[in-house]
């Protein structure tokens, strides 16, 4: 609610291009970069839609996939009541549109959708215990992917933990802890993992 709150008071008064940025916003307090998917922040990338309304000009909008990323397209009200709505005709005002998030079309996101799929991959092979594979290079690689979250260190430090290589499990435990951890539990994780490289 604090970030909530701090983004709300940038703005004297709101209109559906503030509300719009806010829910798009990707950031942690302060503007700080928190990595891609951070559940501290208002946009985690998770979300189906989002609505924005303007209970005084009668209008909606509605975000389009994915994220609240897309258009946000508006309907008017004032043409879905009306008598002499055509069902058959588009309800939605065109000119009244709010563009597409430039994030959609970045080198960022992209690198966030590899990040996703990698890091899938990677819980798997962590899972099965299968990671003899796996280089520190592409391990630095994935975390390039988004490297201003915590969990791609934790993943890189749980696959040199597994092969054995301590030193290394120990930095990216000790990298992941220095980042924006969203809740206790994740943070305890790390911490765990980290302590059981001196019962090895």
């Amino acid at each position: 609610m604090v970030l909530a709150k701090e983004l709300l008071d940038r703005e004297e008064k709101h209109d559906e291009l503030t509300f719009v940025k806010i829910l798009r916003d990707q950031l942690g307090k302060g503007d700080k970069s928190i990595g891609i998917g951070n559940e501290k922040a208002i946009n985690q990338l998770i979300a189906h839609h989002s609505i924005v309304f303007a209970p005084q000009k009668l209008k909606i909008w509605i975000s389009a996939f994915p994220y609240q990323l897309g258009s946000y397209v508006c309907y008017d009200l004032n043409k879905v009541f009306s008598d002499s709505l055509d069902i058959y005709a588009d309800v939605f005002s065109v000119e009244g549109n709010i563009g597409e998030d430039p994030f959609l079309s970045s080198k960022a996101f992209l690198n966030w959708k590899e990040y996703r799929s990698e890091t899938d991959k990677l819980k798997a092979m962590i899972d099965n215990m299968e990671i003899e594979g796996i280089t520190k290079q592409d391990l630095d690689a994935y975390i390039q992917l988004n490297p201003d979250y915590y969990y791609p260190y934790f993943i890189a430090g749980e696959c040199h933990r597994i092969t054995g290589n301590h030193i290394l499990a120990a930095e990216m435990y000790e990298l992941s802890l220095s980042k924006e951890i969203p809740r206790e539990v994740d943070r305890n994780n790390v911490i765990e993992s980290k302590e059981s490289l001196k019962e090895q």
